[in-house]
């Protein structure tokens, strides 16, 4: 990405598979919620199989009826759909190109949920890794893992309460787990910011919720798609690199908009 200011960024074109995939499943998707009239949903990344009965069963203290959309690598995914149709009959599915890690398939979800206009919506993955040091500590992923679960999802009370925050302050915009809220000062962009003041000009931000794991309004994140026109082949194909690749960018982003379209807050965990 270049640091100058330009609205170009890189693209990598799908294979023909993956195109013809690609549109297939968006096109169903926007077509199964078109009559859908439930006001929140929940955009799930499902990469690791052994992980999604722990999501499912978190999902089960939303106290109201939801969409939900899982996102799920094009490979290895019958058992995961089995699983997630057996609690949730109603699910929809994108097979995602390995592009962008679960941030990837996330912004080529956004036009539908913004045009859907949902009060709320959870982002939320089976997130395992977690690097010091460029190594990866599972121990610590699994307590990042719980410690965003706990926050977001952790019991009725707290999501309800989460909710009625987005239905009766307007200015709120997204709702993260406290202990993994950074600062950009301390975390900066890597390209020293040239693409953020690209999508929202000259507004500061403090910070975002590493992990892009929260509830959010998706309204917020906008900017990334007109000033952008930001999908999933915007993003390289995976090669496994771990920092200063366009995902960790639109993870600050995610924070960033949030910011200049409205208010954050930290849910404790």
């Amino acid at each position: 990405i270049s640091a100058a200011a330009t609205l170009v960024i890189d693209s990598y074109p799908l294979d023909q598979d993956e195109f013809a995939m690609r549109n297939r499943d968006l096109s169903k998707i926007r077509s199964d919620l078109v009559e859908s009239n439930r006001r929140i949903a929940v955009v799930a990344h499902l990469y690791y199989r052994d992980l999604v009965p722990e999501i499912l069963e978190k999902l089960k203290g939303i106290p109201e009826a939801f969409d939900l959309i899982v996102t799920l690598p094009t490979w290895g995914n019958q058992r995961i759909e089995a699983m997630v149709r057996e609690s949730y009959p109603e699910a929809v599915f994108y097979h995602a190109a390995n592009r962008g890690r679960d941030i990837g398939p996330f912004v080529d979800l956004l036009p539908i949920l913004i045009d859907k206009d949902y009060d709320a919506v959870l982002k939320i993955q089976t997130k395992r890794g977690y690097y010091v040091a460029g190594k990866m500590r599972p121990e610590l992923g699994d307590l990042w893992r719980e410690e965003a679960f706990d926050a977001l999802l952790g019991d009725q009370k707290r999501i309800i309460a989460i909710l009625d925050a987005f239905r009766t302050q307007p200015d709120l915009t997204m709702v993260g787990p406290a202990p993994h809220y950074l600062s950009l000062e301390d975390y900066p962009y890597h390209d020293q910011g040239a693409l953020a003041k690209v999508v929202l000009d000259e507004f500061d931000a403090n910070g975002f919720f590493a992990g892009t794991m929260f509830w959010v309004q998706p309204s917020c994140l906008k900017p990334l798609l007109g000033n952008l026109s930001l999908s999933i082949p915007s993003f390289a194909p995976e090669t496994g690199a771990n920092d200063g690749a366009l995902a960790h960018l639109i993870e600050r982003l995610f924070g960033h908009a949030a910011s200049a379209a409205g208010r954050i807050m930290s849910a404790p965990v």
